[in-house]
């Protein structure tokens, strides 16, 4: 029943996608597909909770097939789309391929059959998911609701679920998805994980080759998606590394549409950062980097509307999950503090633990930043002179530095800032690992290198 549970998703994902767009290549459909499709589903799941249906198998895979049908009927009626996705898709070109690209591509098949090996082998052993998102997913499936769950509405647990940093705060991707292949028979929810990973590899493969030649794009992917932490956590039951493939992803295909014109990109774009911020609220950061682009865009070319649409859509899930959990009386104790002030000794602890402990860590991200900031400073003649991915570069930035302020204004009643810095900021830095990677290998430098070299 898994098996099913998983191809039913990964349908999904794919028919969803085809609907909204048709200049996906096959390697960004195949990457994209179980991500999105599972995703969707977490959302199905707790619109049926809401309306007082009972989670289980039965309505998750009913409601699934569904949802998949009438996107069928829509790429029907619109089949021409398909037809066209389909001429474009399956065009076999070999030019680019080469000795090189075949040792990395073959490396990363090594490394992934080994990582996705240990992942689903090896049962949940991290403390933040045996606590929290494995535990709820189990709870979940056994009790079939998230409003009426056990840990949360129980007079034992009743204060503890509402303090400040627990996990009924966190956006619900993580611990509903593990429901899923809980209800569906998995022994383990960390399918879900190894599943994200290795489509982690192949979409950012996918959406870099927009970019790079073939063996560079496999260079780049290799080395982004073998940086230490982030390697580490992707065989662990963790939210991190999921976040990141929905949050970079989203950002890559906003890259992706601004400089290919493509409006369905920027509506997979629209997809996939909805999610991300499904995933983790953190995620707003990279909403609205883009939301700052689209807008220097739309001043340029007055299409208001898009601005608009682009926007609603992607805080919509955050609205709706803060929504629920209002109605259904689930909320936490507030610790975002929305006035401006002044701390000069927190802004000093942000700076030193974000510089001298995580970015410039090589045991962390490897020569990650390191290679970002040579590929930066070697490009500037043509970011200046033609904005070379520049915007690519302005997303990095500006999502840093919404970042910032975001770990700025919350009030760590719950932890030591310290140790949330270490640890958590840590973990959200992967959303950056590709961004920064995907840096390196689509500027105009590292191109033109590349090709003297090989």
């Amino acid at each position: 029943m898994t098996t099913i549970a998983v191809i039913i998703s990964f349908l999904l994902g794919a028919v969803l996608l085809l609907s909204i767009s048709s200049k996906l290549g096959l390697l960004e459909l195949a990457g994209l597909s179980f991500p999105v499709g599972i995703g969707v589903q977490t959302v199905i799941m707790v619109l049926l909770d809401a309306i007082g249906v009972r989670l289980s198998i039965n309505s998750m895979l009913w409601s699934s097939v569904l949802f998949i049908l009438l996107l069928s009927g829509w790429m029907f009626y619109k089949k021409e789309n398909l037809l066209r996705w389909k001429q474009e898709a399956f065009k076999v070109d070999l030019s680019g391929l080469n000795l090189l690209w075949l040792v990395f591509v073959a490396a990363m098949i090594v490394v992934e059959v080994m990582n996705f090996s240990r992942c689903v082998y090896f049962p949940v052993i991290d403390r933040d998911s045996l606590a929290g998102f494995d535990l709820l997913g189990k709870v979940i499936a056994s009790e079939g609701t998230i409003r009426n769950l056990s840990l949360f509405n129980s007079p034992n647990f009743y204060e503890s679920a509402r303090s400040a940093g627990s996990y009924i705060s966190y956006t619900p991707f993580t611990q509903c998805s593990y429901a899923y292949v809980y209800m569906a028979g998995a022994e383990t929810s960390k399918i879900v994980n190894a599943l994200h990973y290795l489509s982690f590899i192949i979409a950012f493969y996918g959406v870099l080759r927009r970019f790079a030649v073939p063996a560079l794009a496999a260079v780049v992917t290799f080395f982004a998606f073998i940086t230490p932490e982030f390697i580490s956590f992707s065989s662990l039951s963790s939210t991190n590394v999921m976040h990141a493939f929905y949050a970079s992803l989203g950002v890559l295909f906003f890259v992706a549409w601004y400089y290919k014109r493509e409006r369905s990109l920027l509506w997979i774009s629209t997809l996939l950062l909805m999610l991300n911020i499904w995933t983790r609220s953190e995620g707003i950061v990279f909403i609205g980097a883009c939301c700052c682009i689209l807008l220097w865009d739309t001043l340029r070319s007055k299409n208001w509307r898009q601005l608009i649409v682009f926007s609603l859509l992607c805080v919509l899930p955050f609205i709706f999950w803060n929504l629920f959990l209002k109605f259904n009386n689930l909320e936490a104790v507030q610790v975002f503090i929305f006035k401006p002030f002044w701390d000069a000794k927190k802004l000093m602890i942000i700076h030193h633990e974000m510089w001298n402990n995580l970015i410039t860590s090589i045991p962390l991200f490897g020569w990650t930043f390191l290679f970002f900031a040579i590929a930066v400073v070697s490009n500037i003649y043509w970011i200046v002179k033609r904005g070379d991915q520049a915007i690519a570069l302005l997303l990095i930035g500006l999502s840093a530095i919404f970042y910032l302020v975001l770990i700025y204004q919350v009030d760590y009643v719950w932890d030591d800032i310290v140790n949330v810095l270490r640890f958590s900021c840590k973990r959200f830095i992967f959303c950056f690992v590709p961004l920064a990677w995907f840096y390196v290998g689509a500027n105009k430098n590292v191109k033109w290198l590349f090709e003297k070299i090989t």
